[in-house]
């Protein structure tokens, strides 16, 4: 069985990086914003203005798949065990000791990039066993991150998804 292969060229490249670089910027702006009793909503709102600030379009907003309803947000925001692809919404609130994963996509010249974060809340005073929990979550955080980063080194062409997997 032949797979039918999508190369983009050096031109498509060189839109997706600066995409990303859009992306990056914006996703940090997010995380800096993360702290106990915000509303996600406020997120999604400060989202949104930054989309329209670089002239991008929120990809996940609106997006229906396979006849689903549309997706309502242009963020997914997933608090702790949540499922990653929660939407912000009215009342949802991020607390102290809350891992938050923000993933979104956008959309400029055609082309799409993808990315998420994730930040771990500190606790304003916090006991030993919230100091404890949030060195772990921390540590759980940064794992992630570092099995990401060595996977993503392994991809080139030639090399299997499970090779890739395996190393995360």
């Amino acid at each position: 069985m032949s797979l039918k292969t999508n190369i983009k060229t050096t031109e498509q490249i060189s839109i997706m990086k600066e995409n990303g670089k859009i992306l990056a910027a914006i996703l940090n702006s997010l995380k800096s914003m993360v702290k106990d009793d915000l509303q996600t909503l406020h997120l999604e709102k400060h989202f949104i203005d930054l989309c329209n600030k670089n002239n991008v379009i929120p990809a996940c907003k609106g997006y229906s798949p396979f006849g689903m309803p549309p997706f309502p947000t242009g963020l997914c925001i997933s608090i702790n065990n949540e499922s990653v692809h929660c939407f912000p919404k009215k009342g949802k609130v991020i607390s102290q000791g809350d891992i938050v994963t923000i993933d979104t996509v956008i959309q400029k010249n055609g082309l799409f990039v993808d990315a998420a974060v994730n930040i771990v809340v500190p606790y304003k005073n916090p006991t030993s066993t919230q100091k404890l929990d949030y060195e772990n979550k921390v540590k759980l955080s940064n794992t992630a991150i570092n099995g990401t980063i060595k996977a993503i080194s392994k991809v080139k062409h030639g090399v299997k998804v499970g090779d890739i997997s395996n190393v995360m």
